[in-house]
């Protein structure tokens, strides 16, 4: 369980240095062609499968397979802020501020989601070991 909540204060560090980048360089990128599409239906594939392996890994009631779909889902929050920034640069128009206000706004919500699965799955991990600890 150690080695989890590295990894997931890791994500929780790799999204905020993520998220400072996109808000300070205040630019995204502007893909060729189809590519934007592409790119949209992978990280909506991407959610989907996540949310939809949440659900029936709960029911398996294992937290080991909880986790790691956790994590799964925190990289695809990490992929549709992506996904947004660089929308708002191939479609939106050339305001900035726009930009900046968006970028603040969705960093901020997927960061506070990152955090709050993260202290979940610490304080869940937590209580599971105390009752390990009681039936040994």
């Amino acid at each position: 369980m150690a080695n989890l909540s590295s990894m997931w204060f890791l994500m929780i560090a790799l999204n905020l240095g993520m998220t400072g980048m996109m808000i300070w360089q205040n630019k995204g990128y502007n893909y060729a062609g189809l590519v934007i599409y592409m790119s949209a239906m992978s990280t909506f594939y991407s959610m989907i499968t996540a949310i939809i392996s949440i659900i029936t890994v709960r029911k398996m009631k294992s937290p080991i397979f909880s986790a790691t779909k956790l994590l799964s889902f925190t990289g695809a929050l990490m992929a549709m802020f992506m996904l947004q920034t660089d929308m708002m640069s191939h479609f939106g128009n050339d305001d900035e501020k726009i930009r900046r206000l968006s970028n603040m706004t969705t960093g901020a919500v997927v960061s506070l989601i990152v955090f709050c699965l993260a202290v979940f799955m610490i304080r869940h991990a937590s209580r599971e070991l105390k009752k390990m600890k009681r039936l040994t």
